[in-house]
């Protein structure tokens, strides 16, 4: 096994790890949490889908983004496909579907996002939302970023995407920083910024935010503060 492969393996590891006992142990809609709602600048997006739209949420988690966008979709005839490689994600994100009585607006896959493509010219929406940077190394980016695109519907198909990058990771009571090498895509903001404006050209209604980022995670008997970087992208396909 490739070095690559053997730091990947750990990655996604320690990945699922976390978000697995997050998931169990937390009230995710509660104040505080990062998933107790959803991104306003993915909402503004959604906002423009049309009847009958398809869209597709990548790392889905247990819902944050994905049961609203079936929300507003639901007299519009619309549907949500979403993917997690984590059987518990998905199972917090059927109980919120049922809560919200979207059940019939929402389907899953227990796939790893990491290393399946999507159909290609299928959604009308493709949401990819601190996805990849965990688990796909920096140089295979581009190539999920293609499949992101192929993804999309020609003719206005939307890839609304978030990286967080330029992740640092500190003891949060003596701000001694730690390794952050589980975070395989850990990019430059320019140097994801210079990626997306290559990739994209041609592409209409480009928006790119970018913003600071602060997390508390608790890793056994020790608080970790995590920093990054938040790139924030979305743009139509031709």
């Amino acid at each position: 096994m490739s070095n690559e492969w053997q730091n990947r393996d750990y990655a996604v590891d320690a990945d699922r790890t976390y978000h697995e006992r997050y998931f169990r142990e937390n009230n995710l809609s509660a104040p505080g949490s990062w998933l107790a709602g959803p991104d306003e600048f993915v909402l503004r997006q959604a906002r423009s889908l049309a009847k009958n739209s398809y869209v597709v949420d990548v790392g889905c988690g247990p819902g944050r983004h994905a049961i609203p966008i079936a929300l507003y979709l639901k007299s519009l005839g619309g549907r949500v496909l979403c993917i997690d490689y984590l059987p518990i994600a998905l199972e917090r994100l059927s109980e919120a579907a049922e809560a919200a009585g979207v059940v019939d607006q929402i389907e899953t896959q227990a796939i790893d996002v990491a290393t399946t493509s999507l159909l290609a010219g299928s959604y009308d929406m493709c949401l990819a939302w601190s996805v990849w940077e965990a688990t796909v190394p920096c140089a295979d980016i581009a190539a999920k970023l293609v499949e992101l695109q192929e993804a999309a519907k020609s003719g206005g198909g939307l890839n609304v995407i978030m990286f967080n990058t330029e992740m640092r990771r500190f003891d949060a009571s003596s701000g001694v920083e730690l390794d952050a090498s589980s975070k395989l895509g850990n990019f430059n903001a320019r140097d994801l910024l210079s990626l997306l404006r290559r990739l994209y050209e041609g592409w209409s209604a480009i928006r790119i935010e970018t913003r600071d980022d602060e997390e508390f995670v608790a890793d056994g008997n020790r608080t970790d503060r995590w920093t990054a970087k938040q790139v924030l992208f979305s743009a139509r396909k031709p």
